[in-house]
């Protein structure tokens, strides 16, 4: 059978050095068509973007579910006080100007939203609202003095009574209206727990609060029921005679027997220890206000 001689030494070698003669062509034509590199600035010279209110994502930062300074995953004994942050009365300020502002802001749309029917925001830009709140306070003390000055306190606790909260399974508002109540929750408890004038400063809107609190629990959610409890559990332990006051008023409302139904149904055991907690502070206050 006649086959075909191979390739010889010499025609390879001439094959190849053809291949790399037209490799290199190629490479010389493409190096022509580049553009030209540009040289970068020094990586310190780029400035950030400032804070604006018309993007969203610039106000989420540190994001909601992010865990508070003090104060809500916290389960206290029963003779225990509460503790405060330890830089509360030296808050930074690089910055002070900007978040004031932008607070300010805030709180102005916030007010209008509560306070104006006629020109209230849907619920899903009240909501980002309070997302934003929620995060320049924790972020800084001085934010948190500067909303309490303002009467946030009062705006959110108005707020969170200017539509019912028994909501049906059904409507299509459901999520948005129960996430929006929790950011208030959320708010309302970092607000609370940041300093002792603030606690001072939610105890001063007692009535509100108590009303605005009852009817929470155990209606929203679990988070809500919660972060409900963690704010009673506070302001029942300030060492004060306000506070022994506020206790006696919780005591003559529903939240007592609702609180035996959270250690009953609920399904989050820190849950229910901390409403287990907060029966006993009540009790404990309610002695000492009968004794002589």
């Amino acid at each position: 059978m006649h086959m075909d001689s191979p390739l010889s030494s010499s025609s390879a070698f001439k094959r190849t050095s053809s291949h790399r003669g037209a490799y290199k062509k190629w490479q010389a034509a493409l190096a022509q068509l580049r553009p030209p590199r540009l040289p970068l600035n020094p990586s310190n010279t780029f400035k950030s973007s400032g804070w604006c209110l018309s993007r969203p994502s610039a106000t989420l930062s540190p994001s909601f579910n992010s865990a508070p300074r003090t104060g809500a995953n916290l389960v206290m004994d029963d003779d225990a006080e509460v503790t405060f942050p330890q830089n509360e009365t030296s808050p930074s300020h690089s910055s002070d100007a900007r978040d004031g502002n932008n607070v300010l802001e805030l709180l102005r749309a916030l007010a209008i939203s509560t306070f104006n029917s006629q020109d209230q925001p849907k619920s899903d830009e009240r909501e980002c609202l309070l997302k934003a709140l929620y995060a320049l306070c924790i972020s800084s003390p001085g934010v948190v003095d500067l909303c309490i000055s303002e009467g946030v306190i009062e705006t959110v606790l108005r707020m969170l009574n200017s539509h019912p909260h028994s909501q049906s399974s059904a409507s299509d508002d459901m999520a948005t209206w129960m996430m929006e109540n929790e950011k208030a929750i959320a708010l309302l408890q970092v607000l609370t727990s940041s300093s002792r004038d603030s606690l001072t400063a939610t105890l001063n809107q007692s009535s509100l609060l108590i009303t605005t609190l009852g009817k929470i629990l155990l209606r929203v959610s679990e988070t809500c029921t919660d972060l409900v409890i963690t704010i009673l559990t506070m302001l029942c332990r300030h060492p004060s005679a306000a506070a022994l006051a506020f206790c006696q008023a919780v005591s003559g409302t529903a939240i007592p027997s609702k609180l035996v139904i959270v250690l009953q149904v609920s399904s989050n055991d820190t849950t229910k220890q901390k409403a287990g907690t907060l029966l006993r502070v009540l009790g404990q206050r309610n002695k000492k206000l009968e004794q002589p």
